[in-house]
């Protein structure tokens, strides 16, 4: 079997057991759907009741869209509480692969489990065109505009997704690791690497006052740069998995 064989079927594997994880615990699938439901629903009553009324500018709800990268870390954490939670750790590095393709299919995973769970976007958008329908203001050029800008920030935020989901592999590692106790030190490395592209995000892209986008050349080279850090974190991770893992 080669690399990409055995990778394919790693990621597969996580899948399945997401899957699988979701089906056997019932209770989880429908406080979900007793959740989101009863959102989505409220939402549809108060742009209902409030559309005729809307003023502002609709394109501040691509915002939510910022969760995205949040998500990812969040997910890709979690496959590894899981298989401690669940006690499938010893099984799960005894398989007979190379300890980077058991980290990269877990960061593969993340990244389309985090795409599965990224439909709220389109919610979205069919609220904002249902709020314009009621407050008399749709036309196609305005539609195009609001959906052209909701696709520009949700592929920023993608950018973004891939080294969030290998930091979240990272410090998921590191937590039931040896080196645990060093885990305030690095967000304190974290939080101080991120400042800069935080603070200062004039230097990627231009946000106007209607929240049009426009990227900068820089843009790329940070998405470079964060791609390289992805990689590097999850360099750390397979170190941490083949030396010094309490796992």
């Amino acid at each position: 079997m080669t690399g990409y064989q055995e990778l394919g079927a790693l990621v597969h594997h996580e899948l399945s057991y997401y899957r699988r994880e979701r089906d056997s615990e019932q209770h989880l699938g429908r406080r979900r759907w007793s959740l989101s439901v009863p959102g989505l629903i409220i939402w549809f009553a108060v742009i209902t009741w409030q559309g005729p009324n809307i003023r502002f500018n609709l394109n501040y709800s691509w915002y939510a869209t910022l969760a995205l990268p949040l998500i990812a870390m969040g997910v890709a954490t979690g496959h590894i509480v899981n298989e401690r939670k669940n006690g499938t750790v010893g099984w799960w590095l005894s398989l007979p692969m190379p300890r980077y393709l058991l980290v990269l299919s877990k960061w593969v995973a993340s990244i389309l489990l985090t795409a599965q769970r990224s439909f709220y976007v389109a919610g979205i958008a069919l609220l904002g065109i249902y709020a314009m329908m009621l407050n008399g203001t749709v036309s196609p050029t305005i539609v195009c505009h609001f959906l052209l800008n909701g696709l520009t920030w949700t592929l920023i935020m993608y950018c973004l997704v891939p080294p969030l989901a290998a930091l979240g592999l990272f410090m998921g590692t590191l937590t039931y690791s040896r080196w645990k106790d060093l885990i305030p030190g690095v967000w304190l490395m974290l939080v101080a690497t991120g400042w800069l592209p935080v603070a200062h995000p004039g230097l990627y892209l231009t946000v106007n006052q209607a929240l049009t986008v426009t990227i900068k050349p820089a843009f790329a080279l940070a998405v470079f740069a964060t791609w390289l850090l992805s990689g590097f974190l999850l360099w750390l991770a397979t170190r941490i998995l083949t030396r010094v893992t309490g796992l």
